[in-house]
This record gives structure tokens, C-alpha cells and sequence, in this order.
């Protein structure tokens, strides 16, 4: 779910001219100010569950309620020529604003699920814990998504290794591919290979 509200929410701030790039995480080897951008990704803390929301319920109607703990982190680094990290804050907050009415579009309005922001802070990232400078800001927003958990049968097109998703039975030999590979080398001749 996380993963497909990052790509709207990505594409809904493009839309709206938020130059941050929206990602869906978690990072794995950047420093915190590689680029701007905004990560969203879900909390260590896990899941909560509860009751389903009353309504009338059919054959695959709700049976409980599962949410979901989510983060977004926003990088932000002011174009401010000697920018102070009260630049770098505005920014971030201007950012922040963009990513809440986004996010708050986006789940109550197309998507219909309940959400809600916990908590948010300014964090220092712990690359940047010595250092004299201030290259950027980093903002930690906590929000929480509802869903319904409903009863639906698994997806028949899962495949050998588990994942679900389309999938194709081949005969033998059912694929061949050509590969023409030609040298820089005036006199010598595409070659080509089949397999």
C-alpha cells in the first residue's frame, strides 16, 4: 500500500511544481543531503489492528481494521546563497505543508482510507552530528493509515516462487532471442547468435 501511495504522491507533487524527488524506502548508502527529496517508508514500531468500521458487510466485507505506521522524512537544502538552517527549515516546512494536503487528498479523497499525522520533528542526521556546518534539514513526519482488512480469495496467479502477479507457462524451448554483434573493425562481419 505504502509503495503505490509514494507513486501517487510523487506524482501528485510534480504536478503541483514540488521540485523534491519521492521515493519509496528504506535508503540504503546516501549521505542525508545527496540531493533533496522526500522518503516514505513504514515504522519499526509495525502494525495496531481494531475493530472493522460499521457498515454493511457482504461476502468480502471488512472484518477488522489494520494500521499502518508510516514515516516521511523530508531532506530539504535552501538555494539561499550562505543559507542558515533557518533557511533550510523553511524549506523543509514549505515542503511539509506540500506532503500533508498531498497525502490528505490523496487518502481521504481518490483512495477513501483513513489517515492521520502523529507526530513530526526537525532531526539531525547522525553523518552530521560534528559537523560546523548546516548543509540542509531533515523533517520526520509520523502518519497513520487505515484499512480494511477484507475476505478475499488469494491471488490465483501466483506463481512457483510465491509472488503474486502475472504469470506465463513456456513449452521447452519457448523463448529464443538473436543477438547481432558487429565489431568497430571495417573487414570484419556481424556475427549473430541464437539461443
Amino acid at each position: 500500500m505504502l509503495y503505490e501511495l509514494t507513486q501517487e504522491l510523487r506524482a501528485r507533487l510534480a504536478g503541483k511544481g514540488v521540485p523534491f524527488t519521492v521515493i519509496y524506502g528504506p535508503e540504503r548508502g546516501e549521505g542525508a543531503f545527496a540531493h533533496e527529496r522526500i522518503v516514505i517508508d513504514e515504522l519499526a514500531e509495525g502494525d495496531a489492528f481494531g475493530a472493522a468500521v460499521a457498515g454493511p458487510r457482504g461476502p468480502n466485507g471488512s472484518r477488522m481494521t489494520s494500521t499502518i505506521g508510516a514515516v516521511a522524512r523530508i531532506y530539504a537544502q535552501s538555494h539561499v546563497t550562505g543559507a542558515a538552517v533557518h533557511d533550510h527549515r523553511r524549506r523543509a516546512r514549505a515542503a511539509l505543508d506540500a506532503v500533508l494536503v498531498a497525502l490528505d487528498d490523496l487518502l481521504r479523497g481518490s483512495r477513501r482510507n483513513g489517515w492521520s499525522p502523529t507526530a513530526g520533528r526537525f532531526l539531525l542526521p547522525a553523518d552530521l552530528a560534528d559537523s560546523e556546518t548546516w548543509p540542509g534539514a531533515v523533517y520526520e513526519l509520523r502518519f497513520e493509515l487505515s484499512r480494511s482488512v477484507l475476505a478475499l480469495a488469494w491471488p490465483a496467479s501466483e506463481g512457483a516462487d510465491g509472488a503474486t502477479g502475472p504469470t506465463v507457462a513456456l513449452e521447452a524451448g519457448g523463448i529464443k532471442s538473436t543477438t547481432r554483434a558487429t565489431s568497430f573493425a571495417a573487414d570484419d562481419p556481424a556475427e549473430t547468435a541464437c539461443g
